[in-house]
């Protein structure tokens, strides 16, 4: 049995049945990413034969057919419905076809890359079952999981002839993505226990965000709530098992004295896929010894900076020698020293910087903690322009040398 789809016009043939007109169906594949995993193709058939198909009545006429390809799985499916429950005197040929869609056209020949499974609606084939006037498929078919499938149709035939067509598009199913919230951190160091906060203070953490199978979530956004908190929230675009990034998020123990606060409840949402969350708990503690300001220098000179005083201290003057390393793909890695500079930012909760600044041409990542006159857990990164593969990356402490 042949059957091409076209815009405008179906050519059935059972046997050496000569070509029949046709309802038209626009043959339109979706567009899908490169990154989406097809688990299955699913239509509701509902583009109608038209003059010279549509001559069945009764048990051999389609009332309605849906069906599904299992790409993973590897299996066929339809629910067929007639308008009357076939008999002896009333038996025909049901098909359901599978096929591609080429130059706007869906094939559903099976010399064209299509697939066909049939079956006597009074005498079920191997695959297939009728209850009164519904025959279902239920068939493994190695095809499912790799044939380029977009368009479906069924079919029944009576001897040579093509009497009833139900058609249309098949719509792709997609992997959905599986998210995690890692342990959040403070720096780069991973919060174990409770979450300290400092009430009043504005502090920064880190929330890792990772992907658990092939499908990438698309508009991940991070955000957080909780008793007697106030937390930000930050977009991510696309996290994939591959690309993991992590947001910053600001969290501030507010309210009065003697009240409770936390948890913090964090929330992953995505375009895409199911909402995830992770539970934080949190305690208040007692603020560390301010930020000393002054001047700041690194054992070896490479780093210097300053600490402004006031109630919102913040880091200026920031200069960092250190060395970038380009590496082209398949090329050899040259070195250059260069020195680099972070715009003024402010000092957070418990003296935490955690900050990125992205520009036009290169970005630059500025993170420490000051406590007192002391910097610990230093560290700046540099990306430079697209198509540069120049980096940077230098960790650091410093003490203040002067006011």
């Amino acid at each position: 049995m042949n059957v091409v789809l076209a815009s405008s016009r179906l050519l059935l043939a059972l046997g050496l049945a000569a070509p029949l007109a046709a309802a038209e169906i626009a043959a339109t594949a979706p567009a899908a990413s490169a990154a989406d995993v097809v688990v299955e193709r699913v239509a509701d058939l509902t583009a109608r034969d038209g003059v010279g198909v549509g001559t069945g009545v009764g048990a051999q006429r389609l009332t309605s057919a849906s069906v599904r390809a299992d790409v993973r799985g590897e299996r066929v499916q339809a629910t067929v419905v007639l308008d009357a429950e076939p008999t002896a005197a009333t038996a025909a040929t049901v098909v359901v076809a599978f096929g591609p869609i080429e130059a706007g056209i869906c094939q559903l020949d099976d010399v064209l890359d299509a697939d066909q499974y049939q079956s006597s609606t009074t005498d079920p084939a191997a695959g297939w079952t009728r209850s009164g006037r519904t025959l279902t498929l239920d068939l493994a078919a190695e095809e499912a999981g790799y044939q380029p499938w977009d368009c479906a149709g069924a079919i029944v035939g009576v001897g040579d002839q093509v009497v009833s067509f139900l058609g249309g598009d098949l719509t792709p199913v997609y992997l959905g993505p599986e998210l995690r919230i890692h342990p959040v951190k403070v720096l780069d160091r991973k919060v174990r226990g409770r979450l300290g906060l400092v009430r009043g203070q504005r502090h920064l953490i880190r929330v890792p965000v990772r992907g658990l199978n092939q499908a990438d979530a698309h508009g991940v956004v991070v955000s957080g709530t909780g008793r007697g908190l106030k937390v930000g929230k930050q977009q991510l675009g696309t996290v994939s098992s591959s690309y993991a990034p992590e947001a910053v998020l600001p969290v501030r123990a507010a309210g009065r004295q003697g009240r409770k606060v936390g948890p913090l409840r964090l929330t992953v949402t995505s375009e895409n896929g199911a909402t995830v969350r992770r539970t934080v708990p949190v305690r208040l503690v007692k603020p560390p010894a301010r930020p000393a300001p002054g001047r700041y220098r690194s054992a070896d000179g490479a780093v210097t900076f300053t600490i402004t005083g006031g109630r919102a201290a913040r880091l200026k003057s920031f200069r960092i020698a250190t060395r970038t390393r380009c590496q082209p793909p398949l090329d050899y890695a040259t070195y250059t020293d260069n020195t680099y500079g972070f715009p003024t930012v402010r000092v957070g909760g418990g003296g935490v910087v955690d900050a990125k600044r992205v520009k036009p041409l290169y970005s630059v990542v500025l993170q420490l903690k000051a406590v007192g006159s002391r910097v610990t857990q230093g560290s700046f990164g540099y990306v430079g322009p697209k198509g540069s593969y120049c980096t940077a990356n230098e960790g650091f402490s410093a003490r203040r040398v002067g006011r």
